[in-house]
């Protein structure tokens, strides 16, 4: 799936769901009707919500199991994009650390080095 929040990719229009609650009521014209068992046939996301539709005794209960259903994946979704977002701030501590590491090893070198370069003893002859 490409977006996330699409949880059915073929869903063709709105009106699909009032389509498949008045084929659970029995409530569609013998044209309607056919071709709604036609793309529920095609379809495995709209065969699973017509079982589990057909599985529910109180249809008045379906706009609130509908209801509770998305908010409860609104939910998992925005915890999971939370968790993707959240990154350990230890990584952070550990990288910024090994940076100011080399950083301050690095100018060292260099401050030795140029140390060096700038002493040049002085050769006499009562030292050989």
């Amino acid at each position: 799936m490409t977006d996330p929040k699409n949880i059915n990719p073929e869903e063709k229009s709105a009106n699909e769901n009032e389509l498949i609650m008045k084929y659970i009521g029995d409530e569609l014209n013998t044209i309607d009707k056919l071709e709604t068992e036609q793309a529920i046939a095609n379809s495995p996301f709209l065969s699973d919500a017509e079982e589990g539709l057909r599985l529910i005794n109180d249809k008045n209960q379906i706009p609130y199991m509908t209801q509770s259903i998305n908010r409860e994946m609104r939910r998992k979704l925005k915890k999971r994009n939370r968790e993707k977002r959240n990154i350990q701030p230890g990584i952070f501590i550990i990288l910024i650390v090994a940076l100011l590491l080399l950083l301050i090893l690095t100018l060292s070198f260099m401050i030795i080095f140029r140390l060096k370069m700038t002493y040049i003893p002085q050769i006499s002859g009562a030292f050989i």
